[in-house]
């Protein structure tokens, strides 16, 4: 696992100049696609400046919580909608579920148990507050929530502690496994 820094504010410049479009007034500003150049003492000519490599990813602690209560968020509105394409792309290629039952699935069975309507989602109401830890690149959601749904043409409405766990990966955080038990 990579090492983190802390948020500077320098990050939060960079990135709102970035997103703006907004150039620095400095002399030495140069567009993003257009190597930078300096006048060679010696030589008198421009010479090449060697890339600076980027910094390190810098991520803060509450935004990550944020970012995985939002991924969470977006994934039970998408259960509840028969999003199977966003359900999708929240899921990791190695998510595995632990349903109620103690049943076992994979991303691809969990998204064709959606796609067949042998599961359907119909609400989710949170009964206690959605805990998050976050360290490093994982994290931990948990939370107990009243879950009304129809499983393979039972309908009802179950209390469930859902445990997941979470992994940044390439700029955004996957769900990589999720274990709901009766509370």
């Amino acid at each position: 696992m990579r090492s983190r820094l802390i948020a500077l504010p320098l990050l939060v410049t960079t990135a709102l100049s970035a997103c703006s479009g907004a150039q620095s007034s400095t002399a030495n500003s140069v567009p993003a696609s257009q190597p930078a150049s300096s006048v060679s003492p010696s030589s008198g000519t421009n010479q090449p400046t060697p890339a600076t490599p980027a910094p390190a990813e810098i991520r803060q602690p509450d935004s990550d919580r944020q970012a995985v209560i939002d991924r969470f968020q977006t994934h039970q509105a998408a259960l509840r909608a028969g999003d199977v394409d966003t359900v999708a792309q929240g899921l990791a290629e190695d998510y595995v579920g632990t349903h109620m039952s103690g049943q076992t699935v994979t991303k691809q069975q969990s998204l064709e148990d959606l796609s067949s309507g042998d599961y359907q989602y119909h609400s989710f109401q949170e009964v206690s507050p959605i805990e998050v830890t976050v360290d490093g690149d994982t994290a931990t959601l948990t939370v107990t929530a009243d879950i009304e749904a129809t499983v393979l043409g039972s309908h009802g409405t179950w209390r469930m502690t859902i445990f997941n766990t979470y992994r940044y990966e390439d700029g955004r955080w996957l769900n990589t496994s999720s274990t709901a038990t009766r509370a």
